[in-house]
């Protein structure tokens, strides 16, 4: 149970729970931890490529709150992938297209600190 009393999320709880085990499965290697916030419009997941002094990588995924797309509702039916410098890495409503970006990004960054 997380701080706000759901398993998951807090904008979509069921949704997010959903969405994020099947992010999870697709990405097994890769230990996604739920960061949602009470203030978000949507709910988000987050891994740490790497934690050294003076650096923070980071990528993370700002998960649909909803099936429909209606904005004056805040109710959005897209992934945004980001990383810490909030650059918009991946925009989709493909659930499978983030897993396949994900790992792939995590992957390459990765490999480069090695």
């Amino acid at each position: 149970m997380n701080k706000y009393g759901n398993k998951y999320g807090y904008q979509s709880p069921n949704l997010t729970e959903l969405l994020f085990n099947r992010i999870q499965r697709g990405s097994e290697e890769i230990e996604w931890q739920d960061n949602s916030w009470h203030n978000d419009l949507c709910d988000s997941m987050h891994f740490t490529i790497t934690e050294e002094v003076g650096v923070h990588e980071y990528v993370e995924i700002f998960l649909p709150n909803s099936v429909v797309d209606d904005e004056d509702k805040e109710e959005f039916n897209t992934f945004f992938v980001t990383n810490e410098q909030q650059d918009s890495l991946l925009t989709t409503t493909d659930v499978d297209e983030v897993i396949v970006f994900v790992n792939e990004y995590i992957t390459t960054k990765q490999n480069l600190k090695k």
